[in-house]
């Protein structure tokens, strides 16, 4: 009884053993497929280059189309780029029996943007365009 003890141990030291050397050998395939994948990303990339370039071709170019379209605007605060004509609607649209009513618009009304508005809004998403593009990235 204690032979068979003694080889059922051995066996399942032994399986143990070559559970741990397939983990480690699996574990260096692993860092060695990563370090080769990093190094080709460091020959493409130039060490985030190619990022910057990037970056900042897009920020020059949003930028100047803000720009120039916020110089725009001051110049001409007062041209409509959109106008809508809503017509009359005589008829009244009631929920829960009345208690909420729309509609029974008897005058026509129209809804124009201006480059003005245009200003007053594009300053925010000029901001946080200036802000994005302009700030350095996190890697460095």
């Amino acid at each position: 009884m204690k032979v068979v003890a003694t080889g059922f141990a051995a066996f399942v030291s032994s399986r143990n053993k070559a559970k741990e050397l397939s983990n480690e050998l699996q574990i260096k395939m692993l860092e060695a497929t990563n370090n080769v994948t990093l190094k080709r990303e460091q020959v493409i990339f130039k060490d985030g280059s190619n990022e910057s370039i990037t970056r900042r071709g897009l920020a020059w170019l949003i930028m100047g189309v803000f720009s120039f379209t916020m110089v725009w605007a001051t110049l001409f605060p007062g041209v409509e780029i959109v106008k809508q004509f809503i017509p009359p609607t005589p008829e009244v649209h009631t929920l829960l029996f009345g208690l909420i009513r729309w509609g029974g618009n008897s005058d026509p009304m129209t809804i124009s943007i201006t480059l003005g508005d245009l200003l007053y809004s594009g300053f925010h998403i000029y901001a946080l365009c200036a802000g994005f593009y302009f700030t350095p990235s996190v890697n460095k």
